[in-house]
């Protein structure tokens, strides 16, 4: 698998790519790494925990 399958950040593009692929159908069946800061975590519907990001500054 490339780098770009499987770290996404620091930028807010990485960002928005990595959700597109999430929202957008086919969901990746290995773990990512997310460069970002955490800004909070809540609770989706579920209760499944959902974390909300800032993309870290280079």
């Amino acid at each position: 698998m490339s780098w770009g399958e499987f770290c996404y950040g620091p930028g807010s593009g990485d960002h928005t790519r990595l959700y597109t692929r999430l929202t957008g159908g086919t969901k990746p069946e290995h773990s990512v790494a997310v460069y970002s800061h955490a800004t909070a975590v809540e609770r989706d519907r579920q209760d499944g925990p959902v974390l909300r990001f800032t993309p870290s500054s280079r």
